[in-house]
């Protein structure tokens, strides 16, 4: 019985062109901070932490979970709930806190720290906000290679989600995305 008639979609390669904006609110130049040094020695030569997605060891890079240059638009107490529950991905933040509200306190004590209110729409928020160089702490921080933080169609600054997902989880003998070159390549072979 043919493939087709199964009802099974044959390996096939499906090219999506994004436009995205991306808005940053104002921030600080960037700068290496001692934060950032420091969570990046640790991860690095401390604890030998390897690109979470291929464990390679070469050319690795910080990522900040949560984008430095974005975190003035952020609510350090959302910040603190995804830290805690989703993205601890090395285990630094379960292993320092109680909760997300122990790290949201963490950060508003330690970066200048304020509850701000913001009209949106005739409705009030009260929003936690902090000095950005909280981004730079090893709570926000994930250490990925070269390719899987910058590379294109293969890092998570350069694919979608649900991409960089499957290269999380992948077995070893699929690729989930290509390059503009290797499918370029593929299409002429």
């Amino acid at each position: 019985m043919a493939a087709a008639a199964k009802g099974i979609v044959r390996e096939h390669v499906q090219v999506h062109r994004i436009v995205e904006y991306e808005h940053f609110p104002e921030h600080d130049q960037r700068a290496e901070t001692l934060e950032f040094r420091n969570a990046k020695h640790e991860l690095e030569s401390i604890e030998h932490l390897g690109c979470y997605v291929c464990k390679t060891k070469v050319q690795r890079e910080s990522h900040h979970i949560f984008e430095r240059s974005e975190w003035n638009g952020l609510d350090v107490r959302s910040v603190a709930f995804f830290l805690f529950h989703h993205f601890d991905f090395h285990g630094h933040v379960r292993r320092d806190f109680r909760s997300h509200a122990d790290l949201c306190e963490w950060f508003m004590q330690h970066f200048g720290g304020r509850i701000e209110h913001v009209e949106v729409d005739g409705l009030m928020y009260e929003v936690h906000v902090c000095d950005d160089n909280a981004a730079d702490t090893i709570y926000n921080q994930w250490i990925l290679c070269q390719d899987h933080h910058r590379g294109m169609s293969i890092g998570i600054h350069g694919c979608t989600t649900p991409t960089f997902f499957a290269w999380l989880a992948r077995r070893p003998d699929f690729k989930p995305s290509l390059t503009e070159a290797e499918y370029e390549k593929g299409v002429s072979a």
